[in-house]
């Protein structure tokens, strides 16, 4: 079973025993539970597998009539701020509801980890990611390129000259997906966007250590006023990284809070001095 909500900790409830109910928003991408062939009926969705049919109360299918799904494939949008799922199963005729199957946050199929960021342009680093490690956190690290809107390509044209290359940058103020992001490094290489804290590598401690540049300053607070556009797919690419959806901020920059998994900042980096990325609305940010 993979979970038809795709965040790193989804947050569900059993309604019933025979009833899942997912926390969302309105418009939030909606995943296949299980393989089989689809139907729409009103506002939910029924996926025939064999002697089961899951239905997913609260979605609107862009897909066709008796699709043939695989588990995880995108099925289309919750309609309002809660998917309920249930399972019924066919026996002597008769459909019955059975208790809610579990559900599980990850899977292996369409929603497999990418390298690179579907729709992103990808840059040929002009210096080589350096290699992770030691340490086990998944994270994410987010800085402003310190210039204005409607300057993605010169910032990455700037860091790369400047061998102080990013994983990822965003422009979100751009309504054209293919030119809102540029990506220099895939999420398991280290970047090269921080300072070191003296001998402790802070660009390559962890698993994964995703850094994210987003075209703005930090004065304007990028990560609250701009309109964000394309946060929905990029949440979820970072999510396909295990990254958790949780911020962890700290003025201090000490290397035990920098060791967390999540999603933290310049301003928080051991032996860095930068403020970056400026105020952040976390709940914008990190949401459905």
């Amino acid at each position: 079973m993979t979970s038809p909500v795709p965040y790193s900790k989804p947050r569900r409830r059993l309604v019933r025993r025979q009833v899942l109910s997912f926390e969302t928003a309105k418009g939030s991408y909606v995943y296949a539970p299980s393989g089989g062939r689809v139907e729409q009926d009103g506002d939910e969705v029924v996926i025939l597998e064999g002697h089961l049919r899951h239905t997913l109360k609260g979605v609107r299918t862009f897909l066709t009539f008796n699709n043939e799904l695989i588990p995880g494939a995108r099925i289309g949008h919750a309609t309002g701020r809660r998917v309920y799922y249930t399972v019924e199963y066919k026996a002597n005729g008769v459909w019955s509801l059975g208790d809610a199957m579990p559900t599980v946050r990850k899977n292996d199929s369409e929603r497999r980890r990418r390298d690179v960021m579907h729709r992103a342009k990808k840059l040929t680093p002009a210096s080589a990611a350096g290699e992770m490690g030691p340490g086990n956190e998944r994270c994410v690290v987010w800085h402003t390129s310190e210039s204005d809107p409607g300057s993605i390509e010169a910032v990455a044209d700037w860091v790369q000259q400047q061998g102080s290359q990013y994983h990822l940058i965003w422009d979100s103020y751009e309504k054209n997906p293919r030119k809102r992001f540029i990506q220099i490094f895939q999420p398991e290489g280290g970047a090269r966007s921080l300072m070191n804290d003296g001998s402790y590598g802070t660009n390559r401690h962890g698993a994964v250590r995703i850094q994210i540049c987003v075209i703005g300053r930090a004065k304007n607070n990028p990560l609250t006023k701009s309109p964000m556009y394309g946060r929905r797919a990029l949440m979820e690419w970072l999510d396909s990284w295990d990254i958790p959806r949780e911020f962890n901020l700290d003025n201090k920059r000490s290397r035990r809070e920098w060791e967390k998994s999540g999603h933290t900042t310049h301003r928080s980096c051991p032996g860095n001095d930068h403020v970056d990325p400026g105020k952040i609305d976390t709940r914008k940010l990190l949401g459905p």
